[in-house]
């Protein structure tokens, strides 16, 4: 459609700082042993989870943000929603393999 953004360019205006390569290490502080990281509040996947907020059972935006700028979510969330920017975002063919117990996000 004339006028639409691609996904592509639309990501590079929003998201810009982060790429797949940097997705699950910029703005996100891992913890060994802890099956959850903190994300900063303006990371893609907070932004995914926010407009796919249904399928987490809630409204997002009522969630504390811890020290005012960040979300705690789990490992396995980060996971398969950097995999769903890979993969429509970046074209990239998923790096883990299909979990049944995840639902791909749109």
């Amino acid at each position: 459609m004339e006028g639409e953004e691609d996904p592509k360019s639309a990501w590079e205006r929003e998201f810009g700082e982060w790429n797949e390569d940097n997705l699950e290490t910029h703005g996100v502080m891992h913890y060994d042993n802890k099956p959850y990281v903190l994300l900063v509040d303006s990371h893609p996947v907070i932004s995914l989870i926010k407009e796919n907020a249904f399928m987490f059972n809630g409204n997002f935006d009522d969630i504390t943000k811890l020290e005012g700028q960040f979300y705690r979510v789990s490992t396995l969330v980060l996971t398969s929603c950097c995999d769903t920017i890979r993969t429509h975002i970046f074209n990239k063919k998923n790096n883990t393999q299909s979990r049944p117990d995840v639902p791909e996000l749109p």
